[in-house]
């Protein structure tokens, strides 16, 4: 399914590509631009479909503005289309679609940044005497490092070390260190309530919140 979905993606990207470089090159044949547009415009409806079905992965505004995005290059493509046969109806699809894609190029721009603004971790790191006082040695963190999954939410949760020490980020979620509780059990610093247990036999994370259990499994 993965690979279907990549492959509706890389139609409706190129379909995008050859509309514009159609414009840009003022290709006469209308035939042509109509072909294309209908070829991107398929594309971009089976992707959004596609997408869709796999929302239950992601935020709802991850979901929401990957919809406006998508919405908005349907709508776009459709007034383009529009254009050759029924021109007054042409701006009626142009002008939201253009609307709802700007927003979308707008929230992916804002993530982007806030991204950026989240590269220091929060708390302190863990010295190594604290490790070892739990027979844990620097060498040891690198079994936890991974990305955990669980599909029944939309989060995911990314392990990595630094200075000796994990640390953890949650998805669209501040970068914390990790303090140790235990062997293979961690705690935020400044968020006493959450706890993270691994079982490394089986690859997988328990995020204990709120007296709530919510088990990660490692991607491969």
């Amino acid at each position: 399914m993965k690979k279907s979905g990549n492959i509706l993606f890389i139609i409706a990207a190129i379909g995008m590509l050859a509309c514009v470089l159609l414009s840009l090159l003022h290709i006469p044949s209308r035939n042509v631009r109509l072909v294309t547009y209908i070829v991107s415009l398929a594309g971009s409806v089976l992707y959004l479909a596609y997408s869709n079905s796999k929302a239950k992965k992601y935020t709802f505004l991850q979901v929401l503005f990957t919809n406006l995005f998508w919405v908005g290059i349907i709508l776009i493509l459709s007034g383009a289309i529009a254009r050759h046969f029924y021109h007054h109806i042409s701006k009626i699809l142009l002008v939201p679609g253009y609307a709802m894609m700007m927003a979308a190029l707008i929230y992916i721009a804002v993530v982007m940044i806030a991204d950026k603004l989240r590269i220091n971790p929060k708390g302190k790191p863990v010295l190594p005497e604290a490790l070892s006082g739990f027979d844990i040695s620097v060498s040891d963190l690198d079994q936890y490092i991974g990305v955990y999954d669980n599909d029944k939410i939309p989060l995911k949760i990314t392990i990595t070390e630094d200075k000796n020490t994990l640390i953890a980020q949650a998805t669209n979620q501040a970068a914390y260190y990790l303090q140790i509780v235990e062997k293979n059990v961690f705690k935020y610093p400044t968020k006493q309530d959450i706890i993270l247990e691994f079982d490394l036999e089986k690859n997988e994370l328990t995020l204990k919140q709120h007296g709530g259990y919510f088990p990660f499994v490692k991607e491969a």
